[in-house]
């Protein structure tokens, strides 16, 4: 054999271990990449994690809109889509009236009074989002092609004929009423007002907050006053609380003011569907107060659980 023929011979059985060295080293990176994948698809990504969301509506028309930039959605199956630059809006109609699914009612009719679930919806198909209303809290009526969805907020319409949704702006979880002129929220939706129960023995009486934020609440966010003069207003996720001057069982939230108009907002955890008040006149319930003297309690947003 030749010098030149055996020069040629090593460098082939070189290239051949070349080859093979190669083979292995891919296999190796198929093996991570399999295993890495694996493992992807088995995390158990959540429905419903959000940036920058906001909701809003003016409370002078159909119109509600919901914008972030991020969002993750799910299918049936466990399937997760993450969406960008999200800008959609959902409208309803007068009450009786159908929706037409995307960017409405998934189903049925519109009434006035009624709490709406806020979904955003994705088709992979059609690559486009929409947003849809429903009375299902936990899966709408998808319309057609659309597989992908999150809950983002709940809008309540109003009382007249037009089933307008209730002012309000969403930011997160934290949701809002926004008092605005003209709108169907002229002024805070008061949940309670007058005199009840006791603050001294202490008597506590319930309040229905179903009318005035979603089923999903965590936490009602209250401004507690009066209409002047001397009053002493207390407000507790239960009735489990102390009088007003308690010091070992302290209510939640109290104020106790003389001849001067005193307002306090708080965060209360709803527990059931009341929460409780009592509401003497008199700034110490022992002392008598003016007469036509009361409480007052309104609401001014909740957290929602999404």
């Amino acid at each position: 054999m030749s010098a030149i023929t055996e020069g040629a011979a090593a460098l082939a059985e070189s290239f051949a271990e070349f080859g093979s060295a190669v083979a292995a080293v891919d296999e190796g990176i198929q093996g991570q990449v399999t295993t890495l994948s694996n493992t992807v698809s088995n995390i158990a990504l959540v429905r419903g994690l959000f940036n920058a969301l906001v909701v809003t509506s003016t409370g002078s028309n159909a119109a509600v809109s919901v914008t972030a930039l991020e969002m993750t959605l799910k299918d049936g199956n466990g399937h997760v889509v993450v969406i960008s630059n999200v800008n959609l809006s959902a409208n309803t109609k007068p009450a009786g009236q159908a929706g037409t699914g995307a960017g409405s009612l998934d189903t049925g009719n519109f009434a006035s009074n009624t709490w709406y679930a806020l979904y955003v919806a994705y088709s992979s198909t059609l690559a486009e989002a929409t947003a849809i209303l429903s009375l299902n809290s936990t899966a709408p009526a998808l319309p057609s092609g659309y597989t992908f969805y999150t809950r983002v907020a709940w809008v309540r319409t109003d009382g007249t004929a037009n089933a307008y949704p209730l002012s309000f702006t969403q930011k997160g979880a934290q949701a809002r009423y926004d008092v605005r002129p003209g709108s169907n929220v002229p002024a805070l939706p008061i949940i309670a007002s007058g005199a009840a129960g006791d603050c001294t023995i202490p008597t506590w009486v319930g309040l229905p907050w179903a009318a005035f934020a979603p089923p999903t609440t965590t936490d009602l966010r209250l401004l507690t006053g009066s209409n002047g003069g001397s009053c002493t207003v207390m407000v507790a996720p239960n009735a489990n609380f102390g009088a007003w001057n308690s010091t070992t069982n302290l209510p939640p939230i109290m104020h106790s003011n003389v001849g001067s108009y005193l307002f306090t907002d708080d965060d209360v955890t709803v527990e059931s569907p009341d929460v409780y008040w009592a509401s003497n006149a008199g700034a110490q319930p022992p002392t008598p107060g003016t007469a036509g003297n009361y409480g007052i309690v309104a609401v001014m947003g909740w957290t929602d659980n999404i």
